[in-house]
């Protein structure tokens, strides 16, 4: 399928959402087009070099489908909407004669998974804990609750969502089929946040007691 496609520098997942404020012509034309569609979506790819203003960036090969959920145009002809995160996709191939980007993609929807409760509430433990380092750090924590819906695929992607990972890896992420080996990375990534986290919080303690000494 051809998709229309904000290259962003950001990394939209599953069941997460975006708010986007359209201010170029190219994109504009996008939304407009997108809108007047049976169903108003388009895809999102991480920059991975370069700039989301005048083209020329560097982009992921892999994204995700966003049906806009809300949408409000000015009268200069911005846009601000407000997206929502559906199915995965694999980029193959850049289209042309558009003005703006689209893309023949490859649908790639998750799989339903066997019952893993064991796995994911260790995860969720770990994100919690990650968030809470985060929080002392500092930085905006995510969602400390991580309520479970029952949907073990669900649920992964809300905590990929809530934690301090940065895009890059959430765009790793995201290129990962199985949903063991996406459990597997997962855990791994929220070690080495883990560590940098517990470093920083050390250098800080290390550092006041120095001034006070």
């Amino acid at each position: 399928m051809i998709l229309p496609v904000f290259p962003l520098g950001c990394t939209l997942l599953p069941g997460g959402r975006l708010p986007l404020h359209v201010f170029e012509d190219r994109y504009r034309s996008m939304v407009v087009d997108v809108l007047a569609a049976d169903d108003p979506v388009f895809g999102v790819v991480l920059i991975e070099r370069g700039s989301e203003v005048g083209g020329g960036e560097v982009r992921g090969a892999h994204g995700t489908v966003a049906r806009v959920l809300q949408c409000r145009r000015f009268a200069d002809g911005r846009y601000a909407l407000v997206a929502g995160g559906t199915t995965r996709f694999e980029v193959e191939s850049w289209a042309d004669g558009l003005p703006y980007p689209a893309a023949s993609v490859r649908l790639v929807p998750d799989s339903p998974v066997d019952e893993c409760v064991d796995v994911v509430e260790r995860l969720r433990g770990e994100v919690r804990s990650v968030n809470a380092l985060a929080v002392e750090c500092g930085s905006a924590g995510g969602d400390l609750e991580l309520a479970p819906t029952g949907d073990a695929v669900r649920d992964l992607w809300h905590m990929i969502d809530s934690s301090p990972l940065g895009h890059y890896d959430r765009h790793d992420l995201l290129a990962v089929r199985a949903f063991d080996d996406r459990c597997r990375r997962f855990s791994e990534l929220l070690a080495d946040v883990r560590a940098v986290l517990l470093a920083t919080i050390s250098a800080g303690d290390g550092g006041r007691a120095g001034d006070a000494g």
